[in-house]
Formats: C-alpha cells, sequence, structure tokens
C-alpha cells in the first residue's frame, strides 16, 4: 500500500502548531511521524513523505501537502497533529471527510488503541471543512494524537507507543 504521511505544520514560519506544557505542535509530529515512516516501511509499505516544513502562508502550507499526496497517487492519506485547548481537553480523536470509506474503520481502530494506553477515545468525527481531507483524492484522516496542553496526556506521551497505534490501525 501507498501511503502519504503528513507531519502536521511548519517548523518555521506561519503553520506553526500548537503549545502546551512546554512542548511545540510540530516538533512532536515529526517525532511521531519519522517513526510512523519507519514502521511502515519496515512492513512493506511504499511511504511518500507530504509534510512541508516552510511556507509563506497557511494555504501555501496545506495547498503543497496535498499535491505531494495527490501528485503521489497515494492509497490513503493520515495527516498526524496534537490538539490543544485550555487543558481540560483530554484523549485522541480522528477526522475523516466521510465515514463510507475506509478511513472510518482506521480511524476506529487507531482510537480504540490510544485507547488501551490510557486515552479517552473521542472517536472519529466527520469534518468536510479540514484542507488536507477535503482536497486529497483519496482516502484520507487527521490524527489528533492526544492534547498538547494536558497534563496528564503529555505524562503519558511515548513516540514510540503513539507511532504504533497509528500504523496498528493503518495496516
Amino acid at each position: 500500500m501507498k501511503i502519504g504521511i503528513d507531519k502536521g505544520h511548519c517548523i518555521v514560519g506561519v503553520d506553526t502548531g500548537a503549545q502546551g506544557c512546554g512542548k511545540k505542535e510540530e516538533l512532536l509530529t515529526r517525532e511521531v511521524g519519522n517513526l510512523v515512516c519507519e514502521l511502515l516501511k519496515s512492513k512493506g509499505h511504499e511511504v511518500v513523505d507530504c509534510t512541508i516544513d516552510r511556507a509563506s502562508s497557511n494555504l501555501e502550507s496545506l495547498s503543497l501537502r496535498v499535491n505531494k499526496a495527490n501528485d503521489s497517487d497515494c492509497d490513503v492519506f493520515l495527516s498526524i497533529h496534537f490538539n490543544a485547548s485550555d487543558g481540560d481537553g483530554h484523549g485522541t480523536e480522528v477526522y475523516v471527510y466521510d465515514t463510507k470509506d475506509i478511513t472510518n474503520k482506521i480511524g476506529t481502530k487507531i482510537c480504540l488503541d490510544f485507547e488501551k494506553l490510557g486515552y479517552r477515545n473521542r472517536g472519529v468525527k466527520v469534518n468536510k471543512e479540514l484542507y488536507v481531507i477535503k482536497h486529497t483524492c483519496m482516502p484520507a484522516m487527521l490524527v489528533e494524537c492526544c492534547f498538547i496542553d494536558n497534563k496528564y496526556d503529555m505524562e503519558n506521551y511515548n513516540p514510540m507507543v503513539f507511532a504504533e497505534a497509528i500504523v496498528n490501525g493503518l495496516v
């Protein structure tokens, strides 16, 4: 299977991610995402890295990610993120464009695997406005691993365990 992996947000410039508990989302997405890519490759899957590290606008960042996935004719696309709230949000959720394709099953499995790790299962949610899942030509999802500004979530953060949960859901 050819899988597009987007490690959400840019490292510099615009479109940097959320911050909380002394962590930066754009760094955590790469930490988890790099491990996801390695694990998928070790299982014989082709991985297309759709990550963008620098962009001059949010739209440029998002469209470049989508274009990489679409130009590579990926079978499925997954964007890795960390959620944020006021510190009270807790758990994992997966956004999909439509529950009628394979992303609903994959997202459900990812949420269940994170639940086994002690994270609240916030479930699979439809969102037709998220750019990266709206404009990709293949089944696509956006995973919010946990809340970057929640003390419990971040105390239990383990990039390898997160990557394994994501890969287990994907394959």
